[in-house]
């Protein structure tokens, strides 16, 4: 009787959790998650995709002083939030996102990008999936969008010029909002 409680235990417990990350059932079709009114033309969705998720991430954006060529970008390393300030993923390398919570995980490809008013923020992308794996959240994901960026740049003060200075890194925080999206059914 013990093992059967802590067995249904653990299975509530799984999935209030997958509940939790997107908000709604994982398998129903979701209700399209609105957009930012600011949102730049140049990285409209395709019209035959829909946003069902949305995940907020803070971390940083990781560089490396190369001589002759000065700060280049390495990885991003970021944990993934819903809107409750629950961690449920995270941004790496690739770039890649993965879920925390059923293991799925996208890579995408950035296909479009504007430059933000505030130079000391990294670009607003527009992705798109090129890679899965498993069959979670991320496992149908179209298209990716980096948006509200804020900060993940080398300030200009930061030197990258001399021997001293070489295979040097610099991990530069930052903030932005991810919208996932997913082919509309029929």
């Amino acid at each position: 009787m013990k093992k059967q409680f802590v067995f249904l235990f653990y299975a509530l417990l799984t999935a209030t959790t997958l509940f939790s990350f997107t908000g709604k059932s994982i398998a129903a079709d979701p209700t399209p998650i609105a957009l930012p009114k600011d949102l730049p033309a140049d990285l409209k969705l395709p019209d035959n995709e829909i946003v069902f998720l949305k995940l907020h991430a803070e971390g940083m954006q990781n560089y490396i002083c190369r001589e002759g060529q000065g700060w280049i970008f390495t990885e991003p390393v970021a944990t993934l939030y819903d809107d409750k300030k629950v961690a449920v993923g995270r941004h790496s390398i690739g770039p890649s996102w993965v879920s925390t919570v059923d293991d799925s995980w996208a890579i995408g490809q950035a296909v479009k990008s504007f430059e933000p008013k505030n130079k000391n923020n990294i670009p607003w992308r527009l992705f798109t999936a090129k890679d899965h794996r498993g069959t979670g959240v991320f496992s149908d994901v179209t298209s990716i969008l980096q948006v509200k960026t804020q900060g993940g740049k080398v300030p200009p003060s930061k030197p990258c010029s001399t021997v001293a200075h070489f295979n040097r890194t610099f991990p530069a925080q930052y903030k932005a909002t991810y919208y996932f999206s997913k082919r509309k059914l029929d």
